[in-house]
C-alpha cells in the first residue's frame, strides 16, 4: 500500500486509496484521495529493488614514500524495504515494544505536532501484515569500502639497523557512507530487504611490516 504520511492535525496514518472505483477516498490529502483505513487502500507498484547502476571505483596514489589505495562501491537507484525498522517503529499492535530513537524523535504528539511519523496509540494496528511504502527507502549509496595508507621507511634509516625493507601501514574498511537513507546501513542483500542482520562494521588496522 502507498503510505501518504502522517496527518499533522491528529497524528494518524494516512493511506492513498489508489482506487479507480472510488478515487476520492474518504478525504483529500496532498491533492489525492486518501483514507485512515488501511483496508480501503489498493496496492500500487511504487518501485523495485533493482538499481539503475552499481559498481566500484579503485584508485592508487603514490607520493614519495607514501602510498594510498582507495576502494569505493556504489549503487544508484532501487529501493530497500526495512523490516527491522518497521519492528522498532510500530505505532499500533506492538506499540509497547522498545522503539528506535528515530521513531521517538519523529513520532507525532501534541508536543511534537510536526512529527513525520504517527502518534503511538495502539489503535491503528500497523503490524507485520500491513506492508506499505512507509518502510520503503531509496537504496542509493556511495561507500568508501577500503582504504590503505602505507609509509615506506627510507633506506638510509633502515641501513643503520640492518633491515632491508620496512613500512608502516593503516587499513580501514567501511569508514564513510553517503546515502539519503540515514537510519541504518543502505547496503542490503539481493532481495533488497533489511531484517535483523548484523550491520557491516567499521574496521581499523595499524601495523609495521619489515624484513631483514
Amino acid at each position: 500500500m502507498e503510505w501518504a504520511g502522517t496527518d499533522q492535525t491528529n497524528g494518524r496514518n494516512v493511506w492513498y486509496v489508489n482506487d479507480s472505483n472510488s478515487p476520492g477516498g474518504d478525504f483529500e490529502f496532498n491533492g489525492r484521495g486518501a483514507t485512515y483505513d488501511y483496508t480501503k487502500a489498493q496496492r500500487k507498484i511504487i518501485g523495485d529493488g533493482i538499481p539503475n547502476f552499481y559498481g566500484g571505483i579503485n584508485s592508487n596514489l603514490d607520493y614519495k614514500s607514501f602510498s594510498l589505495a582507495l576502494n569505493f562501491n556504489y549503487k544508484i537507484g532501487g529501493k530497500l524495504y526495512d523490516a527491522a525498522i518497521k519492528d522498532v517503529a510500530d505505532d499500533g499492535y506492538y506499540w509497547e515494544r522498545i522503539h528506535s530513537q528515530y521513531f521517538i524523535d519523529e513520532s507525532w504528539s501534541p508536543s511534537n505536532p510536526t512529527g513525520t511519523l504517527p502518534v503511538v496509540s495502539g489503535r491503528d494496528l500497523e503490524d507485520v501484515n500491513q506492508i506499505s511504502s512507509r518502510h520503503l527507502y531509496d537504496a542509493s549509496f556511495l561507500r568508501l569500502k577500503n582504504v590503505s595508507l602505507t609509509y615506506r621507511i627510507p633506506n638510509e634509516i633502515l641501513n643503520r639497523i640492518r633491515i632491508s625493507n620496512a613500512s608502516i601501514f593503516f587499513n580501514g574498511s567501511n569508514l564513510l557512507t553517503f546515502s539519503k537513507y540515514k537510519i541504518a546501513d543502505p547496503e542490503v542483500n539481493q532481495y533488497s530487504t533489511r531484517g535483523w542482520e548484523i550491520p557491516i562494521a567499521k574496521t581499523y588496522t595499524f601495523g609495521i611490516d619489515f624484513s631483514f
